[in-house]
């Protein structure tokens, strides 16, 4: 694929986590304490009694990689400009994937719950993920679904994420990705991303790698994600000052899609509304 401009994504993703917490950035009070946490461990990370480290390179791989992608719709698109991640999706990419526990070198964090405004790019971030999922995570026969209660809605990921693959051929080529009309398949292991509709529970949920939307989870998988990305809605109260502090085992992502859940959103001092990040390891 074509080369890029290298950034350095970790240093980013830790300027953010500060901004947040300084209150530079404003933020719910969720995202200001996952902050507080993410700086706080990256020193833990040290002491031989805790059990994960920060892996940087891990972190950064898979920013590079989403920024390969082109953009699939808009101006960006007509430009035909590649995908440049802000730093708060930065920060929330490099949690998911940096995180890694010191004894397998296994992933942290296992389901990732993100709550975003409007026109924010869930769309866009969440099939960059997909799509790593199913090229480069390293996964033999990885599977990849955007999944959703109707069609309609599991196309809104699975739909950029095809049109990315159309539109880089070398990622196609390198990796040997098949772009069909309703799946991307890497013929030689016959890893997959396609779309699954459903409701959550109803029996059909398949082994996973990557699935964007409440489908569970796969313990025959060394790194099955289940992520959910969801719009914040304008009927959320303003004051959620009593939002509970993250879980332990729970904390900020990994890949998504969207139902509407506006509720866990919050508004920010000045008006806007503030990322919710939560993670969760479900081991």
């Amino acid at each position: 694929m074509a080369s890029i401009e290298a950034r350095p994504y970790a240093a980013i993703a830790e300027e953010y986590a500060r901004d947040v917490t300084s209150g530079t950035i404003p933020a719910c009070k969720s995202i200001r304490l996952q902050g507080k946490r993410f700086l706080a461990e990256l020193k833990k990370q040290k002491r031989r009694d805790f059990p994960y480290r920060f892996d940087v390179a891990k972190a950064e791989r898979v920013c590079r990689f989403i920024e390969r992608m082109p953009h699939t719709k808009g101006k960006w698109a007509r430009a035909k400009d590649s995908i440049h991640l802000e730093p708060w999706q930065i920060w929330i990419i490099c949690c998911t994937f940096g995180w890694v526990r010191k004894s397998t070198g296994m992933r942290r964090f296992r389901i990732l719950f993100v709550i975003v405004p409007r026109k924010n790019g869930k769309s866009a971030l969440s099939a960059g993920i997909g799509l790593y999922m199913l090229c480069a995570d390293g996964e033999f026969g990885a599977e990849v679904y955007s999944g959703a209660t109707n069609e309609k809605q599991a196309w809104e990921v699975f739909k950029p994420a095809r049109l990315m693959a159309m539109r880089t051929p070398a990622l196609c080529s390198k990796f040997g990705v098949e772009v069909n009309a309703r799946s991307l398949v890497r013929v030689d292991d016959e890893s997959r991303f396609e779309t699954i509709t459903g409701d959550p529970g109803d029996g059909q949920s398949p082994g996973q790698d990557g699935v964007f939307v409440d489908h569970g989870d796969d313990q025959a998988r060394d790194q099955p994600g289940l992520a959910d990305e969801e719009q914040a809605g304008d009927d959320t109260p303003d004051d959620h000052s009593g939002q509970r502090s993250p879980r332990r085992g729970e904390a900020a992502h990994q890949p998504g899609v969207g139902r509407s859940h506006p509720a866990a959103a919050s508004r920010c001092s000045s008006g806007m509304w503030c990322t919710e990040i939560r993670l969760r390891n479900t081991q």
